[in-house]
């Protein structure tokens, strides 16, 4: 095995209410640009979609978003991800 070194920050927020922290968390991040990515129009229906984008657009973060997520997803949703990243 070659070396290497493999580090992935992670930051998980749980509780209540926490998608009004969402502009902040990503502010910080220094990020322009977020991808979001879900299943079904679900999200929409019950309104986190809007909760979400608010988030952002207050944040001055721009978004792409992709459809479709699913369990053993299909390379090709993978690849569009990638393509819009």
């Amino acid at each position: 095995m070659e070396d290497f070194i493999f580090q992935n920050k992670t930051k998980i927020i749980f509780g209540k209410e926490t998608v009004s922290q969402l502009g902040n968390e990503i502010k910080e991040t220094n990020a322009k640009k977020v991808l979001i990515h879900f299943g079904s129009d679900r999200i929409k229906k019950n309104g986190l979609f809007d909760q979400v984008t608010s988030q952002l657009k207050s944040a001055n973060v721009s978004y792409v978003e992709l459809g479709g997520v699913v369990p053993n997803p299909h390379v090709s949703l993978v690849r569009e991800g990638v393509s819009l990243c």
